[in-house]
């Protein structure tokens, strides 16, 4: 039940004494929500909620206005109340009484977001951004605030959370969302209201966890997540474990609309996230009880370890925008780091999210998009693509001809030449006189160039819906000496056949089938596709012949290698194999752990020999470094040395995985050549390992 009323303040004082006489057991208590600093959302009936005695009467009072609030707890000492909140503004207070009295102090009124994701959303300022220092120097921004939801999980909906909301501050906004805080910041000055963040993330979480659980269980084919998710997986995954302890005790708090940046652990079910996606919205939108907005940001381009495993979680996130009403969705492929899955650019992409509020919710006349694929047609050798929010015109910035790519009936994606007419894109190619399909930045890594004139870039796209299948095909290879090559054969895993090129291109439908093992007798880079039925498989296997002149010769270890990291067998250096920049667990790197490496090669014989190279990893990560110094020296005599190549390598802070090849060129008759490489020892005092071992991975010994 629920009584409002408009009376003197004296007399409501007055009331509240008198009811604190009768029974001063009984207290009033709110969700932690409702605190001091709090944003409510401006001209709305916001709801309140809260607990106390059973059939007690609950009074609430507001400084913007006159109007005194009563409500009596239910049965179950639950209560609620809808309380008309005016025009952004403020600080005002809020009473909130029954036999105690609660007082909200400098609560403000304007716009409510809730914010909500995996790590993306959760990255702060703190945790390393572009322009950090000048960020939170600049973060004096008392109009906005943040409550941070703490990370949980739970079976069952909870109630409450513990938390309490903050003024933003330069002391404060280091640990703010630093997505969350730019679309503030970007509301804030462009309105002129305070703006308040719900902030409810958790790094490495599905969707899965976020969704609620009747959603979950009533689908079948959202049960995968069980094949998908390990159960020693490190995060959040469980159905609803973090919706039920970080969302459901939020409702029914009012919001403006809700802010998602996640989809990167959904990548191993990208297709079911087509589905699972909507799905959640929806399930968000039922909890709380009306349609409000909810714009996201598509994931940027990283080295995902199987090939359109985020372009397809990408064409999910694009989908949901047709078959989920009022939402939006932010690009970022040309602001992401395909090396780092944390782009560190968070401004643009704050920014990118309040041009969707600012045009849909706020009335500003603006663009609020990149280009979004509509539709395709072709006339005769060209395929014309026709886009969304293209009106201003498309433009290319610089060239990437990979990016686009058309196929026929073979399913065989190449190049194709690039043409704009106003807002359409114009794809064609000598190689397909007949093509079918047209795909934009459609791979894990592509980094878009495609803007409509506002400057927004376009999102990945095909045109097709072609069944993606993965099937690992093994590539051996094994010396003969009486050949004098390599004897190269191709293992697949449910594979009609085996289809291969020798040219370093993609093998198609079309390509050479393979049919039993051949012979390689130069250097050469072997690639391979299964083809099941009609379907050609997505990911490629690749692997590059490396035929030279140490190829299986001799190799003495004046220093052993790692225990660790042996490699394949003593061999691995010179057996014509490329490792893998991407797998430190390839057997074909070899590691030395706080020692140098120190090796001698006999070719046999005398041999003239024109260039000697060998390659290093980097990978900071897991304590690998590049040597910090290499040396190659030959003999004729295996006695006496000539150092041809001494490079010394500075250590930097860096990252990123990076393979590094040391040459030498000569011309010169020699028999032995013998490769120093010094290790730095031990980690650096400004690594995470400082003082721990370090690595150094070495890959093949090259001698043309």
């Amino acid at each position: 039940m629920v009584l409002i009323t408009v009376m003197p303040r004296a007399c409501f004082l007055f009331g509240i004494l008198f009811f604190f006489s009768l029974n001063l057991d009984a207290r009033v208590r709110v969700p932690a929500l409702f605190s001091d600093h709090m944003v409510l959302q401006q001209n709305q009936q916001v709801p309140f909620w809260g607990w106390s005695d059973p059939n007690a009467t609950i009074t609430i009072s507001c400084s913007w206005d006159n109007v005194i609030y009563k409500v009596l707890a239910d049965h179950k000492a639950q209560w609620r109340i809808l309380v008309k909140t005016p025009e952004a503004g403020g600080p005002y207070t809020i009473s909130i009484s029954e036999r105690n009295t609660l007082v909200l102090h400098h609560v403000m009124i304007g716009e409510v977001w809730l914010c909500s994701g995996q790590s993306n959303m959760e990255w702060t300022a703190s945790s390393g951004i572009e322009n950090q220092d000048q960020a939170i120097q600049n973060s004096n921004q008392p109009l906005i605030r943040q409550i941070r939801i703490p990370r949980r999980v739970s079976d069952y909906p909870q109630e409450d959370i513990d938390a309490e909301w903050e003024v933003c501050s330069p002391e404060t906004m280091p640990g703010f969302s630093a997505v969350a805080y730019f679309f503030a910041l970007e509301l804030k000055e462009r309105l002129n209201i305070p703006v308040g963040i719900i902030h409810a993330s958790w790094g490495g979480s599905a969707a899965e966890a976020w969704t609620p659980k009747n959603i979950m269980e009533t689908d079948p084919e959202f049960a995968s997540w069980k094949e998908i998710f390990p159960e020693n997986y490190p995060w959040p995954y469980l159905p609803a474990s973090t919706f039920n302890a970080m969302i459901y005790p939020l409702v029914p708090y009012r919001i403006a609309g809700a802010l998602w940046y996640q989809g990167e652990s959904n990548t191993g079910n990208a297709l079911v996230y087509r589905r699972l996606f909507p799905a959640m919205i929806n399930g968000w939108r039922q909890a709380w009880n009306y349609n409000f907005p909810f714009y996201y940001v598509q994931i940027a381009p990283f080295q995902y370890g199987r090939p359109l495993q985020g372009s397809l979680v990408q064409e999910a996130q694009l989908k949901t925008l047709s078959l989920s009403p009022g939402t939006g969705m932010a690009v970022t492929t040309d602001i992401g780091n395909v090396q780092d899955i944390h782009p560190r650019n968070k401004r643009e992409v704050g920014k990118r999210l309040a041009l969707w509020a600012l045009a849909n919710n706020y009335g500003q006349t603006l663009e609020c998009s990149g280009p979004l694929y509509k539709s395709m047609k072709v006339e005769g050798q060209k395929v014309i693509v026709s886009f969304d929010h293209a009106e201003s015109g498309l433009y290319i910035k610089g060239e990437k001809p990979d990016l686009y790519r058309i196929a026929g009936e073979d399913r065989r994606f190449v190049e194709a030449k690039v043409e704009i007419d106003g807002n359409q894109l114009i794809l064609s190619s000598e190689q397909v006189p007949e093509p079918v399909a047209a795909r934009y930045a459609f791979t894990n890594t592509a980094e878009g160039n495609l803007y409509n004139h506002d400057s927004l870039p376009a999102s990945p796209f095909r045109t097709d819906d072609w069944p993606v299948v993965y099937s690992n095909i093994l590539i051996n290879s094994v010396y003969d000496s009486t050949s004098q090559g390599f004897l190269v054969s191709l293992e697949g895993e449910n594979a009609d056949k085996i289809v291969y090129s020798l040219n370093g291109t993609e093998p198609g439908l079309q390509s050479q089938v393979y049919t039993g093992p051949f012979l390689v007798k130069q250097r050469t880079r072997v690639m391979a596709k299964s083809v099941s039925g009609d379907l050609l498989s997505e990911n490629v296997s690749s692997r590059e012949i490396l035929m030279h002149k140490a190829a299986y010769r001799s190799v003495a270890y004046n220093n052993p290698p790692s225990e660790k990291y042996p490699g394949q067998d003593p061999l691995s250096l010179v057996n014509g194999q490329k490792a893998n920049l991407n797998a430190i667990g390839d057997k074909e790197w070899i590691g030395w752990e706080g020692n140098d490496l120190d090796v001698v090669l006999d070719l046999g014989e005398a041999t003239r020999v024109r260039r000697i190279e060998t390659g290093f990893l980097q990978n900071q990560n897991a304590w690998i470094f590049l040597p910090n110094q290499v040396e190659i020296s030959v003999s004729s005599n295996g006695r006496t040395y000539n150092e041809i190549l001494k490079q010394t390598e500075e250590i930097r802070n860096d990252r990123n995985p990076l393979y590094k090849v040391y040459a030498a060129d000569l011309n010169n008759t020699i028999r032995y050549v013998r490769v120093v490489a010094r290790n730095i020892g031990a980690c650096p005092p400004w690594h995470p390992g400082s003082g721990s071992k370090a690595f150094i991975f070495a890959d093949e010994i090259s001698v043309e």
